[in-house]
């Protein structure tokens, strides 16, 4: 009696641990999925103009500090991003990258729920895509986003520097969110 006792204990154990075990490692693995499926929804928006839906998307810091209606996002993404998506095309891949801002071990703690994220076309990296952890669940840093198409089409001859700078002062975007800091968007 206390052999098949212990036995069925033991085997309650095993499975409790392997319970456990298997949670663990479906909530590390979801964890590590959904930035990428945000940025991944993110570009489809993009791509397909939603321009509400794109809004949705944009971390509540920076909505409110630049005043990011869906609006104002609609009016950004209609005379900024649709035509330089056009120029490009809607053939993308998106590519987790290093964090490019830290450089040293102590501001890898700042970076912890942020990922960074590289459109790429025809095999270049083309703009930058941080998605941020925030009480709201996962969101993106869209003034960078349209800070880096802007560069991309600058560098590939599609747009001149100062036109593309002078555009984004025009539309509002005067400070670049990494996370839910941000810093001055400097035009020279």
């Amino acid at each position: 009696m206390r052999f098949s006792r212990w036995k069925g204990l033991k085997l309650s154990f095993c499975l409790i641990v392997a319970g456990l075990a298997i949670g663990l490692l479906l909530w590390w693995w979801q964890t590590q999925k959904m930035p990428a499926g945000i940025a991944r929804a993110f570009v489809n928006a993009v791509q397909n103009q939603d321009w509400t839906l794109v809004a949705g998307f944009i971390h509540p810091a920076e909505q409110k500090e630049l005043g990011l209606t869906p609006e104002r996002v609609k009016l950004i993404g209609e005379k900024l991003i649709a035509p330089i998506q056009k120029s490009f095309g809607n053939s993308v891949k998106l590519k987790r990258v290093k964090n490019p801002f830290a450089d040293v071990p102590e501001e890898e703690i700042y970076f912890r729920n942020i990922y960074f994220f590289r459109l790429l076309r025809e095999g270049k990296e083309g703009p930058m895509l941080i998605v941020v952890k925030t009480e709201e669940g996962w969101r993106v840093n869209f003034s960078v986003f349209v800070y880096t198409l802007l560069i991309e089409a600058t560098e590939k001859g599609k747009l001149r520097r100062d036109w593309a700078l002078a555009s984004l002062r025009q539309v509002g975007i005067l400070r670049l969110f990494v996370g839910k800091e941000s810093m001055p968007l400097l035009f020279k």
